[in-house]
């Protein structure tokens, strides 16, 4: 996947976690259910709570990457 791209969602997501008090943090279904915050897939909303029909990202997509990215642009 290009690095580029990554890069740009990582700023997209340090944004909305900035400006929304969210920690850049990867959310389990299990966290989900719980109500913690931080990042979370349609996948773990879907698998903790339900509500939607999107399991993405698909399997290969660098999440931990990005989300680390996001972490560091936060720092």
């Amino acid at each position: 996947m290009a690095s580029a791209m990554l890069d740009r969602v990582a700023a997209l997501l340090a944004r909305l976690c900035r400006r929304h008090g969210i920690p850049a943090v990867l959310l389990s279904p299990e966290d989900v259910r719980a109500g913690r915050a931080g990042i979370a897939t349609h996948a773990a909303i879907g698998r903790g709570v339900g509500g939607t029909n999107h399991y993405d990202p698909g399997a290969g997509y660098p999440l931990a990457s990005v989300v680390q990215r996001v972490a560091t642009l936060l720092c």
